[in-house]
């Protein structure tokens, strides 16, 4: 694989840039092919609570407010 790396003024790898095709193929890997490893159970739960989203919005709860819920309860 041809890689090309950028490096700051010391000389540290800061990025590396690859071919788009390459880039791709590693996306589809690493989701699109993964989502047969995904148990049936947690995929109807998924649709479930999508449904029940669809018909229920106002149930839903900003992720900000819960973000800072989790923070305060395990003091993060």
């Amino acid at each position: 694989m041809n890689l090309q790396y950028i490096s700051d003024d010391d000389g540290n790898k800061t990025s590396v840039i690859i071919p788009i095709d390459k880039w791709n193929k590693l996306l589809q890997d690493l989701f699109v092919n993964k989502i047969d490893e995904i148990p049936e159970w947690q995929k109807e739960e998924v649709n479930h609570r999508m449904k029940e989203l669809e018909e229920q919005p106002e149930t839903a709860i900003d992720f900000d407010k819960i973000l800072l819920r989790i923070q305060k309860k395990y003091e993060l």
